[in-house]
């Protein structure tokens, strides 16, 4: 029978101060276990597996928990609940999770054509009015290594982020918000921080109104923050 993994959501959250100071096992413990509270609502019930690149952590549910800190325990009893059903998978092949955690370090793609850009540049209604205007940005041509045209870049921030042209708008967004599909503060900062143009904040936000795995995941979030609310107003009146 042929089996197809898909990818149908994806939680993330910032660790607390105590947090951060715990050692790799917790943390992947800790993952773990604000994973499944998150999805809880979506594998109660089912049968799955936990893939983790710390090896240690398969060992979990074999070992004797005399060893463990109370706070493992509780984790790992949660867990349990669930599944004990952790698998090992090396960092290397782990190309989804290592992807996510290294967004803020992707650069600008490498299938944006810059010359292309440059010469939508020559066109572009906008970048006109703003290289004549006090709008905060400081434009100046420069020559890029993957360009061989000049292009206007914006270098105010002490980064050089090109101007984006109307043509290339979208074609920077998909590239972007392709990464993980985050929502549109996080994607329009995930733009902001590389490149700029006038209207980017109301553009972004149009453009992610039709992304489908975007929206997937604002419905589901919000069945299940609904199903959280109907769930406690039952039990509130349980005797």
């Amino acid at each position: 029978m042929l089996r197809v993994v898909l990818n149908l959501l994806v939680f993330s959250r910032i660790l607390n101060a105590a947090e951060r100071k715990y050692n790799t096992h917790d943390r992947e413990l800790l993952a773990i276990y604000s994973a499944i509270r998150f999805f809880r609502y979506f594998v109660e019930g089912r049968d799955f597996l936990i893939l983790t690149d710390h090896k240690p952590l398969t060992y979990a549910f074999k070992q004797d928990h005399e060893k463990n800190s109370p706070r493992q325990i509780r984790h790992l009893e949660f867990v349990g609940l669930f599944t004990t059903d952790l698998r090992y998978i090396s960092g290397s092949a782990n190309l989804v999770a290592d992807t996510f955690s290294r967004i803020a370090e992707i650069s600008v793609p490498e299938s944006i054509d810059f010359n292309e850009m440059a010469v939508a540049q020559d066109l572009d209604v906008d970048l006109r009015s703003l290289l004549g205007s006090d709008y905060g940005l400081e434009l100046k041509q420069l020559n890029l290594l993957s360009s061989q045209r000049l292009l206007y870049c914006d270098i105010s921030t002490g980064k050089v982020r090109p101007y984006v042209p109307e043509t290339s708008r979208s074609r920077v967004f998909e590239m972007l918000h392709g990464l993980s599909h985050p929502a549109v503060k996080a994607t329009t900062n995930l733009i902001k921080q590389r490149f700029v143009w006038k209207s980017v904040n109301k553009d972004v936000q149009e453009f992610c109104k039709f992304c489908i795995a975007l929206l997937n995941y604002t419905i589901s979030a919000k069945l299940a923050n609904l199903t959280k609310q109907f769930v406690l107003k039952i039990s509130c009146f349980q005797v």
